[in-house]
């Protein structure tokens, strides 16, 4: 049987490290969409009376 310490240490371990994965797994969709050119043109679009947001990179998440 392993030390107890150890089990904890191995499951922190392991949670860290799913719960940086499920971040970066959700992070970088949408960074993509936002860098997107097809995206900030359609966004660009979309707010035609806001120009200082034209190609920005906030323009997909200002949308929703």
């Amino acid at each position: 049987m392993a030390d107890p310490k150890e089990i904890i240490r191995i499951v922190s371990c392991v949670s860290i490290s799913a719960i940086l994965i499920a971040a970066v797994g959700l992070f970088v969709p949408f960074f993509w969409l936002c860098t997107s050119p097809v995206i900030q043109h359609w966004a660009g679009s979309q707010r035609l009376m806001a120009p200082e947001y034209k190609g920005g990179t906030l323009t997909s998440i200002d949308n929703m």
